[in-house]
């Protein structure tokens, strides 16, 4: 079975349709969402009517969360807060409702889905800290082989041994074959906001009979999507970081 995984769209349209573009040439078998339609950019509602449309699974993100009041906005810098108000206003009372329903985590077999690192979904940890990646190693069940989740915006694969030990290692997240000998937590990276200096769009595809994972990129009207956000009256920040990529 082929799994197309995605996650962290917030709100940018163009990044988002040109995503489902290329993975509906990989004629996947299911898509997974791990959470953040919306935050930061300027069509929160047209981004949830195409996710909520095409998945098959998706777990709550952080900034889905505090649409729905599950989060404070006080969790979140100046910048993210005045995003998630013009968001919050909005936002149609439909997408609100069927946000509020989906969870924080969900499982397929031995893989896991979250937004951010699995060892404790609500609270939404990064894994730039190495603590929390090793946290999560720790606390990973052991019926579980991978575990797939965004939030950082930067794709990044850890695989570690299965007995315990404090050791993993950092692999590259593209081209990956998945080891029976080692557990792993893989960073799909971001739709639309990546944070690694390339403003390509990110998406991951996993062949569960190959145990074959690969983070793509693909290009999109990063110009376009950054002038709706100064159009909707959104800091600019959040249309620099677009160009960016950061």
């Amino acid at each position: 079975m082929k799994l197309a995984i995605f996650s962290d769209v917030h709100g940018n349209l163009e990044a988002l349709t040109a995503v489902l573009k290329a993975v509906e040439e990989e004629e996947p078998d299911r898509y997974i969402f791990l959470g953040d339609i919306v935050g930061y950019g300027a069509n929160p509602n047209e981004c949830c009517k195409l996710v909520f449309d095409v998945v098959d699974m998706m777990v709550l993100g952080n900034h889905d969360a505090a649409c729905v009041g599950k989060l404070t906005l006080q969790w979140f810098n100046p910048v993210a807060q005045a995003a998630l108000m013009w968001t919050i206003e909005i936002l149609d009372e439909r997408y609100l409702k069927r946000l509020s329903k989906v969870p924080y985590k969900r499982k397929m077999g031995e893989l896991f889905f979250s937004h951010a690192l699995p060892h404790r979904p609500q609270s939404f940890d990064y894994d730039d800290n190495l603590f929390n990646v090793l946290t999560s190693f720790e606390k990973l069940s052991s019926q579980v082989w991978a575990s797939f989740y965004g939030h950082s915006h930067r794709a990044i694969a850890f695989a570690k041994a299965r007995e315990q030990s404090s050791d993993f290692k950092v692999l590259p997240p593209s081209d990956l074959y998945l080891d029976r000998d080692l557990v792993y937590l893989l960073n799909v990276g971001s739709v639309g906001q990546p944070r690694d200096g390339d403003p390509r769009a990110s998406y991951a595809i996993y062949d569960t009979r190959k145990k074959f994972f690969t983070v793509k990129r693909v290009e999109y009207d990063v110009e376009k999507a950054g002038e709706k956000i100064l159009k909707a009256g959104l800091p600019q920040v959040l249309r620099d970081r677009l160009l960016m990529g950061m």
